[in-house]
């Protein structure tokens, strides 16, 4: 492993461009000297994509990507890893990219960079905007370009063969040109994929002859003799589905400009073949052990965590759960993959696992034994409620069965859907707070171009309330015909034909998925500040008309002051009782509230024929919408962060495990299949294994959604800061990734730290 890491740092961190924008270089290539020749082939392939659009104006999106594929086809030359027996790194893009299509060293992004003024300058696409710089919205790309998973089932028993079969014969099929067109460049695409493996297999081959290191040797010939035929036929050892999984999601992302997070589920595609192998005395648990490794190996380098201050890697796993059968999954795979991750201290890719009521204790207590050392890259998925929503949304309970984590933790029905789940983010105290502490007579209205209803005049609660909702409601509707209108042209954008390829129901219904031809076409929208708006809608309730402190009307005025002398008043409002806390009364109130939230996203239907799912999903847009936020009637100030998922907010100082657990239990979160998640912070040489364990038990039968853990010593965070050298190895949890704590910035160190410990 040690001669493999050392390869690939040699390749990959000349090629990490995080760096450069770091430092402030604004054009990389033509500030940094040799970056251009790094990056010669991405900049080659782009002039030729230039060129050919320069004499070919008219040129439509499938002409413009069949073109696409096969100038990479010709220009590309493969890289080897002498000490990996796996093959898949084009040299098309930068390292610390995944095919997220805007870095202008991502070859793939080329359809993108040229053509999504399509969407940009649009009406749509400029309100879009407007809410995004008023703090409404967070708009990634005014479409969804990353968190795909790839349909690895599909691709492992079929092979790139049978779909291409698959393709021809829904040719006969087509009643118009466009379908035929479309199918036609799906089969260009698999060819394109076919022809890529090829090169590594000649490759490998020239290699060989002037190798002498044994170890090489052995994993050049793996690759010459494999990558002739995988993944072109179906996975028929373990180390094939392997090869397969990495190669296929690598190529797609670098051939179709978008960035494919999801690794897919190894220990239910996987197990099969492996026990297949053992048995008939190919394989042993020593190999297998050393080949999942390798095949997790090189994320972390690619993104340089050891130094990386946010090591966003869009790359996740996911372990557990109920395979095609829906019979649990805890197997030889998932216990060497957990090995793996504990051997070697890998960060990434991302890993989750589905557990529920019926997950076996000897599995929970190896991940608690894992949580308590200090291991703080898990998030655990409740099937009882994530299988459960998304059955409610009309998908086959089987299909849901085989559900897999997008980037963070979005669910995605593996090979059915992309389920766009994470990039549109709302900010519900804003909402709030537009209609609230502003009096709809301000340029910000204008500019949105919509009508809140007042709060301040409002005589009961119940009017209050309703209006609230009535104005989230007014918010959401833009907010999806905006996209609905923007989303229209990404098809012409840049369509995707070879991931379509693995999705079911696109080559039968001859549709890209970005005109919607998947089984299922869902869309996400991702509430922030949850907890926040929850608490601060109470507190005017109990203060305001409950128990009549002070008038609307007035707390309107303080909260616009930022609670300026009325720092009495502040703390009165804290120590209303808060979301999580253990009173009933608050958690049956934060129930209603995500019922109504829920409520408010029926029926509101995205670009591709589906429809928005709400979720509480907020990555770390708890902190920079808090930035844009005002003052909160639950007592925060100005610009502090908002709560963080379904976690309670920090103004909650004293608060338990069992107390969010009940809270987290009074509320439907089959209504959000787009996940929630809970955040804990335990104190580090204070909690069991089995008290860990019996956390995840109990938060299973409350139908809780998702909960990850951060499990550290506060003292030993704050030594850290003043003498990082000596504390190199704590790992913490972030949101849907995790990080060297030391090489965070001061400013999300600080956000760590001061994050609730649960008692």
């Amino acid at each position: 492993m040690d001669k493999l890491i050392s390869e690939m740092e040699n390749y990959y961190l000349p090629r990490y461009c995080k760096k450069y924008m770091l430092q402030g270089i604004k054009n990389p290539i033509k500030e940094v000297v040799g970056l251009s020749d790094t990056f010669e082939l991405s900049l080659r392939i782009q002039n030729i994509m230039d060129d050919y659009h320069t004499r070919n104006p008219e040129a439509d999106a499938i002409k413009l990507k069949n073109k696409f594929y096969e100038t990479v086809k010709e220009e590309f030359d493969p890289v080897i890893f002498p000490h990996s027996p796996f093959f898949f790194e084009m040299g098309t893009r930068p390292a610390d990219n995944v095919g997220a299509v805007k870095h202008p060293l991502n070859a793939a992004g080329w359809m993108h960079r040229n053509r999504n003024y399509m969407i940009e300058e649009t009406a749509h696409g400029e309100k879009l905007k407007a809410r995004h710089e008023i703090g409404i919205d967070f708009v990634y790309g005014m479409v969804d370009i990353d968190h795909y998973g790839i349909g690895y089932t599909k691709v492992i028993e079929k092979g790139i063969d049978g779909i291409i079969n698959e393709a021809r014969s829904h040719l006969k099929e087509c009643e118009t040109q466009k379908e035929t067109d479309y199918l036609e460049s799906i089969i260009k695409s698999l060819e394109t994929i076919i022809a890529i493996s090829r090169k590594f297999a000649q490759k490998a081959e020239a290699l060989l002859r002037n190798t002498e290191d044994e170890q090489s040797r052995i994993f050049l010939s793996m690759i010459a003799r494999t990558a002739g035929h995988i993944p072109m036929k179906p996975a028929s050892t373990f180390y094939e589905g392997l090869a397969s999984m990495l190669f296929i999601r690598e190529v797609i992302m670098s051939i179709d400009g978008i960035a494919i997070s999801a690794m897919g589920h190894p220990d239910r595609l996987l197990i099969d073949l492996y026990r297949k192998d053992i048995k008939e005395g190919r394989l042993t648990r020593y190999e297998a052990f050393d080949l999942i490794s390798r095949w997790l190996a090189y994320t972390d380098i690619k993104f340089n965590v050891k130094e990386n201050n946010w090591p966003e890697t869009d790359s996740a796993i996911i372990l557990g759960g109920c395979d095609a059968d829906g019979d649990m999954i805890f197997n030889e795979l998932t216990e060497l993959f957990i090995e793996a991750y504990a051997r070697y201290d890998f960060i990434s890719p991302k890993i989750n696992f589905r557990y529920s009521k019926r997950t076996d204790s000897k599995l929970l207590n190896i991940l608690s034994q894992q949580v308590v050392k200090g291991k703080n890259i898990y998030a655990f998925f409740n099937d009882d409620c994530l299988i459960e929503a998304n059955v409610k949304c009309n998908k086959d309970v089987e299909d849901c069965w085989l559900y897999i984590a997008g980037g963070c933790q979005e669910p995605i029905i593996e090979g059915k859907e992309h389920s766009a789940g994470a990039y549109w983010y709302i900010n519900l105290l804003k909402v709030f707070e537009l209609a609230f502490l502003y009096k709809g007579d301000n340029e910000l209205f204008n500019s949105l171009e919509i009508v809140l209803d007042r709060l301040d005049t409002k005589t009961s609660f119940e009017d209050f309330y309703t209006t609230v909702m009535g104005n989230l409601r007014k918010v959401l509707v833009q907010g999806a015909e905006l996209r609905k209108k923007a989303g229209c042209f990404w098809p012409d954008v840049n369509p995707v034909p070879a991931f379509s390829s693995t999705i079911d129901g696109c080559i039968e219904h001859k549709k890209d998925i970005t005109s919607g031809g998947g089984k299922y076409n869902p869309g996400g929208i991702c509430f922030v500040g949850y907890g926040s708006f929850v608490d601060s809608l109470y507190a005017i309730k109990k203060a305001c008309f409950d128990q009549q402190i002070i008038t609307t009307e007035k707390l309107r005025g303080i909260l616009n002051s930022n609670w300026d002398k009325n720092e009495n008043l502040r703390h009165r409002f804290i120590n209303i009782s808060k979301y999580g806390a253990g009173c009933k009364e608050a958690d049956l109130f934060a129930s209603r509230v995500a019922s109504d939230i829920s409520g408010c996203c029926r029926d509101l239907e995205n670009e591709r024929g589906g429809y928005f799912y709400p979720n509480f999903f907020a990555y770390y847009h708890f902190t920079d919408m808090g930035l844009m936020t005002k003052a909160s009637p639950d007592g925060r100030k100005k610009g502090e962060e908002l709560s963080q998922g379904v976690s309670p907010s920090r103004i909650n100082t004293e608060i338990d495990i069992t107390s969010i657990i009940n809270t987290i239990g009074e509320i439907d979160f089959t209504d959000f299949p787009g996940n929630a998640v809970v955040d804990i912070k335990l104190p580090a040489g204070k909690i069991t294994p089995d008290a860990v364990t019996s956390c995840l038990r109990v938060f299973a039968i409350k139908g809780g959604p998702t909960i990850q853990f951060n499990c550290v010593n506060v003292e030993d965070l704050r030594k850290a800061q003043v003498h990082p050298e000596k504390y190199q190895n704590i790992i913490v949890r972030l949101n849907g990734l995790s990080a060297r704590f030391v090489c965070l910035t001061k400013i999300v160190q600080e956000e760590v730290i001061n994050r609730t410990l649960f008692r």
